[in-house]
């Protein structure tokens, strides 16, 4: 594809999150796949003595054949047929559907009994339940103290330093002290070197003279002066560093205290919604899985229960035929053997329909646990079809497809209105010509559709009449073709130019159409 870079990048993101939602989907369907496999093996053990049992029956292995069981001629009727040993096993299996209804209750029970420990427990081992109270216990120790312990408090409140400082004004004592001496030790120093040298001078000059005196008292009184000045200097400097120092103390305390309760504050609200969060999260998928547990054990009861009763109505039922059997047989002696004959063929013909009745009644039974898990994997799948479409619009609807042909055509037809006027303005005679020689040419730069196809919005398409002339003519100006593409004089449009502009239209479209 070529052309459109948002098309393309539009594509790769639909493709992108398409693979992404259809793995994790598939992840969810392979679980719910293996539910199945599961729950059917275990329904296929659990219905597997009843559908052996039904097939006996319907395979006629126990028929009751009157010559096999030498019943016939006179005494066919009568009680010889209770010597065959197959009678004895017909009326052990009915005896048998009629005390437990022909089914292993152990393996259901094993079964009900998994359901009822999901039902209990909601599916959650007591490793993950300690596991997700730690989790809780965490957020709610994080709800309790902030999460900020003492010694992160101490440093967010500066290690004790904007105390400090709002206390002293970060001066201490000796600090003080080392500050009131620098700032008059050198005065003394100073006036003695003065009069040191007023006195040198004198010397000079012969000896005491009148102004001698004069000068070393005002010396003394310009040191002690000094000396004052100074001191009071460094004093009001001692005390203004201090109020500074205290006033950033003070701020420092203010700015620090304020932002370590807001930390605190917002992660003891982070600690009380996390906790709440998780805990709610864990009640509610405990309470899902008992309520699904609940109802797929219940169902299998039922499912279960009618299964027994109709067990024991059949091996009820199948006793009694056989003793009215008996007794008509004993009663009619040997005039019944036709009617033996013809007691047989219903009792056979009856047993095998019961048998392919109960074969039927199995292939029409899903166990509750399967129907669980199919439910969950038509879900999973109208989910993963839905969040595909779902996604595919929103990109869409992010990046719309931009209608190359109509923006191309309307500008294709503004540029060649202005082709049309050019004449009127004078064109230059190599333009006219449109010479495109490579060797009359020189820096040639190639030029995409991608580089100015945005350009082609931003050029005004004008209608307007030439001075001293009535006839309207539409199109651009020269000016924005010289600012916009960089073509031109700034005063007259060339056709060379129209021609290359509308080329580069004409190639637009077709990229437009492989997006």
């Amino acid at each position: 594809m070529g052309g459109n870079k948002e098309g393309k990048k539009t594509n790769s993101m639909i493709d992108t999150d398409r693979t992404a939602a259809t793995t994790e989907h598939q992840q969810f369907a392979n679980t719910a796949n293996a539910g199945i496999a599961g729950s059917t093996q275990r329904a296929s053990d659990m219905y597997g003595v009843q559908y052996g049992g039904y097939n006996d029956f319907a395979s006629g292995k126990y028929d009751f054949n009157p010559a096999a069981m030498g019943i016939g001629g006179g005494g066919g009727g009568g009680g010889g047929g209770g010597d065959d040993p197959r009678f004895g096993d017909v009326e052990s299996s009915y005896r048998n559907f009629m005390g437990g209804g022909g089914v292993d209750q152990g393996r259901f029970n094993q079964f009900q009994g998994n359901l009822l420990d999901i039902g209990g427990s909601g599916g959650w081992s007591p490793e993950r339940m300690a596991s997700m109270d730690q989790n809780i216990q965490g957020f709610k120790d994080i709800a309790k103290t902030g999460g900020v312990d003492d010694a992160a408090q101490a440093r967010i409140r500066g290690g004790g330093v904007y105390d400090e400082f709002s206390k002293t004004g970060g001066l201490s004592e000796q600090d003080r002290g080392n500050i009131r001496s620098r700032a008059t030790s050198t005065i003394p120093g100073f006036y003695s070197q003065m009069k040191a040298d007023a006195a040198r001078g004198a010397t000079v000059q012969g000896g005491y003279g009148p102004g001698q005196a004069a000068l070393a008292s005002r010396l003394s009184r310009q040191a002690a002066g000094a000396g004052a000045d100074a001191s009071l200097n460094a004093e009001l400097g001692i005390t203004d560093q201090v109020n500074k120092g205290r006033q950033w103390g003070a701020q420092g305390m203010t700015s620090s205290e304020q932002g370590l309760q807001s930390l605190m504050s917002q992660n003891r609200l982070s600690g009380l919604t996390g906790a709440s969060n998780t805990e709610a999260g864990m009640l509610n998928s405990i309470a899902q899985n008992r309520t699904s547990a609940s109802s797929a054990g219940g169902g299998n009861e039922i499912g279960m229960q009618d299964l027994v009763q109709k067990g024991k109505m059949f091996g009820t039922s199948g006793l009694n035929d056989m003793a009215e059997s008996a007794a008509a047989r004993g009663a009619a002696g040997s005039a019944q053997a036709d009617a033996n004959a013809r007691w047989a063929a219903g009792f056979n013909a009856d047993n095998r329909l019961a048998g392919l009745h109960g074969m039927t009644s199995l292939y029409g039974t899903a166990p509750a646990e399967t129907d669980m898990y199919m439910g969950y994997n038509l879900k999973d799948r109208d989910l993963t079809y839905g969040q595909q479409g779902t996604t595919y619009d929103a990109r869409m609807a992010n990046n719309p497809k931009r209608d190359w042909a109509s923006t191309v055509g309307t500008l294709a037809g503004s540029f060649a209105g202005a082709a049309t006027g050019l004449g009127a303005i004078g064109v230059g005679a190599k333009a006219a010509k449109a010479a495109s020689d490579m060797n009359l040419k020189e820096n040639i730069e190639p030029v995409t559709t991608d580089d100015v196809i945005d350009q082609f919005a931003q050029l005004p398409i004008y209608k307007w009449t030439y001075k001293g002339d009535h006839e309207r003519h539409i199109g651009p100006m020269a000016q924005d073709m010289k600012k916009i593409f960089g073509v031109g004089d700034g005063h007259t449009i060339a056709l060379v130019d129209v021609m290359g502009l509308l080329m580069l239209l004409g190639k637009a479209i077709a990229e437009a159409q492989d997006v």
